[in-house]
């Protein structure tokens, strides 16, 4: 039997934040999502059976400094919690690319959601074709 195959989601976004702050803070949110197939009088059947377990980590980033100097802490925290490379350099991009419209002054804060979404449909497959 072969292990569930795990594709990445995620949203990077820009919100605003009402109270005055020392650092302007990254927060990044993990989640889990698993999905079961079960084959019923040869229809597929899709049913969620773990709901979504969040992981959160926080990197402040001192007011002035570029976000771009900090990529190194973000891939260290994306390693933390086993997200493969590829997804990480995903991840990173589309963080590179918010952080060249903003300043760290800028009353806002950054929120990456991430979620792992994990399926047995391949495994499924893979049994009835007899492989």
């Amino acid at each position: 039997m072969s292990a569930p195959v795990v594709h990445y989601e995620f949203h990077v976004k820009l919100k605003p934040f009402h109270q005055e702050l020392t650092k302007f803070p990254v927060l990044f949110l993990f989640g889990e999502v698993h999905y079961l197939v079960h084959i019923n009088e040869g229809l597929m059947e899709f049913r969620r059976a773990i709901e979504p377990l969040i992981i959160k980590k926080l990197a402040q980033i001192p007011f002035g400094d570029s976000l771009l100097d900090h990529i190194q802490d973000f891939k260290d925290i994306l390693t933390g919690v086993d997200i493969p490379e590829i997804e990480q350099s995903k991840i990173i991009d589309e963080i590179a690319a918010k952080a060249l419209d903003i300043n760290t002054y800028s009353g806002t804060f950054m929120s990456v959601e991430i979620v792992a979404v994990k399926s047995d449909l391949e495994k499924i497959l893979q049994e009835r074709r007899g492989t």
